[in-house]
């Protein structure tokens, strides 16, 4: 029982049976009881109080744990993105977000946010390869995009698209706690959601349908470019995006 309005109705149906006449009008008539049930009803009594005892240790929360309207309160614990004490720096895996848009393109920076270290060469072609080879949105994603209003955030198109692939490729039991599996998990809604919100464009405010399939030597910033425009992009453009100028 989760509060003490609960409690205390289920206290007073149990000693029902040992009230000679059931009537709240007064205290007396409420607590005259038999004298054959009085071992049964103060056993009861008892439960009662025990069971206040814990509702009242579970409600009450320390100091440290209360803190009204949640202002200051530690979610949760992570590696992966930190703030300095002046609440300006934002460091990535350690490294200053200042310094990865300067050096770094994107899958450097998404590779090493998921995977804790930056790619070397060999790891970041093929890191954008398996992207790469994703980019394909399914049939099912593509009719839910059709049927998303025109208006909806991307935010919004994005969450979508997220929900339908999670049904589309469930996430077994047994992987639950596969580290391989979860980042392969990443890897498809890194691919897609590019092709998501390039769709989804082109469907409401262009009135076509667009294939997504990515060329062999696209990064993902071409590939959305060239979803967006329709057309290839120049070199120094992508570059530039790719960097995050």
């Amino acid at each position: 029982m989760s509060n003490p309005k609960e409690l205390l109705c289920y206290f007073l149906l149990t000693i029902k049976p040992f009230i000679k006449e059931w009537s709240l009008s007064s205290f007396e008539d409420v607590f005259y009881i038999q004298n054959h049930a009085l071992t049964r009803f103060q056993k009861v009594c008892q439960w009662f109080v025990r069971q206040l005892q814990v509702l009242k240790k579970a409600r009450k929360m320390s100091k440290e744990e209360y803190s009204k309207g949640l202002a200051d309160v530690i979610a949760g614990e992570t590696a992966i993105a930190t703030v300095d004490k002046d609440g300006k720096g934002l460091m990535y895996r350690g490294y200053a977000l200042e310094d990865l848009t300067a050096n770094c393109e994107f899958e450097e920076v998404a590779y090493l946010l998921i995977r804790g270290h930056l790619p070397n060469q060999k790891q970041l072609e093929k890191f954008k390869k398996a992207i790469n080879s994703q980019h394909e949105l399914p049939v099912q994603v593509r009719r839910l995009l059709e049927m998303t209003p025109k208006v909806a955030h991307p935010m919004d198109v994005l969450k979508s698209t997220c929900s339908l692939l999670g049904t589309l490729y469930p996430e077994k039991d047994s992987e639950i706690n596969d580290t391989e599996k979860t980042i392969a998990l990443a890897y498809r809604l890194l691919a897609a959601f590019p092709s998501a919100i390039a769709y989804h464009y082109h469907y409401h405010f262009h009135n076509k349908s667009i294939d997504t399939k990515a060329n062999p030597n696209d990064n993902i910033a071409k590939h959305f470019l060239r979803l967006l425009h329709q057309k290839e992009v120049s070199f120094f453009f992508k570059k530039k995006i790719a960097k995050g100028g």
